[in-house]
């Protein structure tokens, strides 16, 4: 270790006690007290700032403390062995980074081996030899690793920050300038993009032109003929020719083939923002077309959701075409932006993973979790604009239609209720209620519906009226949440009820767990199959200590919930669980898996009922939880 990490040593210890002695601090630094006092003596050759007496050493008060302004934490330092690795040519002195850092080589050990398991996952090794650290592995994978550290915001690093560590506040417009001469290229090869897509090739191109300013260039690549996409091709040249000239650099033509790759999978020659709904089938193509239809055909037959629309149908087909490009090339684009959509948005997330099923069956390519959350997004924006999973409640405004005042009445009631109170529609005191789904009837005049509630307002609203109306939405929401009570007590019991009952994984908890409800007769032959197809596709694990394997297509001959609850956390995906639930489903079921499954989920985000849960000494305290 250099003098400057004892140096700082000695004046974090010093920071964090009144004072201490040369003996303490020797033990600290492991040094003897001789070189402890040399050390002081030097901190205080330009500034006395540290003071000697009776009890030893001590900060004088008021001194200005040099700071180190190095990395600090283990992330920080990470990030910054990273960096090193990136700028260097791949190689840096160990010496030379731990006295940067002010660290012993112990801690730098433990460093690099966090640093390993990253790298493990972008098949990137460290190696360290005669006194160097190494990065070795393919161009393209150290790329896919920088984009890694970027999306995923680790220090709040952004890809300009990290570029100027990288060139010392070289090109400080890569960005802006990048995204201008993407949109150039796609407008002069009559291409359009969305935000999202357009932002991922900025950012790819950002990584690329840096690279290139390094002379770090692809090897080879493994993309079908591009020269088949004449339009992604003629912008590909353009961009790379435009970047080449900008900043000195040459792309060779895998890197220009690379681009094309991108902008083949994220463009589309069709304008959604001036576009009218003929001819569909012709423009993204009837096999894509028709496999979308198809798709949403048995969502609506597995999960009762329509999510048919002309307008999404067309996004969906699009979003098809650029998949199977994807997956036919072996290639995947990262979606952390979007990561939590799994856990944020569960039967959204279910929906696109069947899917994904059903896309295979048709074309036989498999979609990455990645791929998946994009289907969940297109998926849940249009749940969304149906209103199908919102958890307002859904009123009728009945007010005569005198003037205006039925609109004033409803801007004051969307003002005052907007975050748990959706108007459905608005009648007139004369027309009769529609076939649609609704909570409650909010009305000017005495107004009585069997079976729903009502509220009657004045016709100037008051703040009685208010109250009134947030009264009817608490009930309404706790008669909900009674219903989750009531499902639960369908769906859990006794019999299917364990404790301490571990497994090497989840497939082997699977097995069991299936084999037994198949042996009681709940279930049919084929349902193990069928949750283990699911599992397969993506990982039915939470990070709230849960997983809930079940199956989407195959039917359970009684709906149960099967319970294994463990003290000790077993591995089951990239999750440690305690808590396994098995649900099966029956078709003539009164449990409606689609309310029930996000209201599961949110009762066991509550941590406080989950650690609950886990505690469990039988059934009975289990199901508590769900009052």
């Amino acid at each position: 270790m250099s003098r400057k990490n004892y140096i700082n040593q000695i004046l974090d210890y010093l920071k964090s006690t009144d004072h201490a002695t040369a003996r303490q601090l020797a033990a600290v630094c492991n040094v003897s007290e001789r070189s402890i006092h040399n050390y002081i003596a030097e901190i205080n050759a330009q500034k006395e700032i540290i003071l000697s007496s009776s009890n030893g050493y001590s900060l004088k008060k008021g001194a200005e403390i040099p700071v180190n302004k190095g990395p600090v934490t283990q992330d920080e330092r990470i990030f910054y062995i990273i960096l090193k690795l990136l700028k260097q040519g791949n190689s840096v002195n160990v010496v030379s980074l731990t006295e940067e850092l002010y660290i012993s080589e112990a801690t730098l050990s433990k460093d690099l081996q966090s640093i390993k398991k990253e790298l493990d996952e972008y098949n990137l090794k460290l190696k360290r030899k005669a006194g160097y650290l190494y990065l070795v592995g393919d161009e393209k994978d150290k790329r896919n690793f920088i984009r890694k550290i970027i999306v995923s915001n680790g220090n709040g690093v952004t890809f300009e920050s990290m570029h100027y560590e990288l060139d010392n506040g070289a090109t400080p417009n890569l960005t802006s300038d990048i995204r201008d001469t993407v949109l150039e290229g796609l407008k002069s090869a009559g291409l359009f993009i969305n935000d999202y897509s357009l932002n991922n090739i900025v950012l790819h191109l950002s990584i690329t032109v840096n690279r290139l300013l390094h002379n770090n260039t692809l090897i080879s690549s493994s993309f079908n003929n591009v020269k088949a996409f004449p339009d992604e091709l003629k912008a590909a040249e353009y961009i790379c020719n435009k970047l080449a000239t900008t900043y000195g650099i040459t792309f060779p033509e895998n890197e220009v083939e690379q681009v094309s790759f991108l902008l083949i999978s994220k463009t589309s020659n069709i304008d959604f923002y001036n576009l009218s709904n003929d001819d569909i089938a012709l423009i993204v193509g009837t096999s894509y077309y028709q496999m979308a239809e198809t798709i949403i055909k048995e969502v609506y037959e597995n999960f009762y959701l329509d999510i048919a629309d002309e307008e999404f149908l067309l996004k969906f087909s699009l979003h098809l075409k650029n998949a199977t490009f994807r997956a036919s090339n072996s290639y995947s684009e990262k979606n952390q932006i979007f990561d939590n959509i799994k856990y944020s948005y569960p039967l959204v997330y279910d929906v696109a993973v069947f899917c994904a099923m059903e896309f295979k069956k048709m074309t036989g390519l498999t979609l990455s979790e990645d791929e998946i959350s994009f289907l969940a997004i297109h998926i849940g924006s249009v749940i969304e604009q149906k209103n199908k999973l919102s958890k307002k409640v859904k009123a009728i405004l009945i007010y005569p239609r005198y003037y205006d005042y039925n609109r004033t009445v409803l801007v004051k009631i969307n003002n005052h209720f907007s975050e748990d109170l959706e108007i459905v529609s608005t009648l007139s005191m004369m027309e009769s209620i529609p076939d649609i789904e609704y909570d409650l009837i909010i009305s000017s005049v005495k107004y009585e519906h069997p079976g729903k509630e009502v509220v009657v307002i004045n016709p100037f609203l008051t703040e009685n009226d208010y109250e009134k109306i947030r009264t009817k939405i608490k009930k309404i929401k706790a008669l909900q949440q009674h219903s989750i009570s009531s499902n639960a007590a369908l769906l859990f019991s006794k019999e299917l009820f364990e404790k301490e009952h571990y497994f090497r994984d989840e497939y082997e908890a699977i097995e069991y767990m299936c084999d037994k409800v198949i042996q009681m007769g709940l279930a049919p032959a084929e349902f193990k199959q069928g949750v283990i197809e699911r599992e397969r596709s993506a990982s039915t694990a939470f990070d709230n200590l849960t997983a809930i394997p079940h199956t989407i297509e195959v039917a359970a001959n009684r709906t149960f919930g099967y319970v294994i609850i463990n003290k000790k956390p077993m591995k089951w995906g990239n999750f440690d669980i305690n808590i396994i639930i098995l649900i099966g489903i029956a078709r003539d079921s009164n449990v409606d898996f689609t309310e029930f499954y996000p209201s599961l989920l949110d009762i066991l985000d509550d941590k406080e009922k989950t650690e609950q849960m886990i505690q469990s000494v039988d059934f009975k305290h289990f199901i508590y939880n769900f009052k």
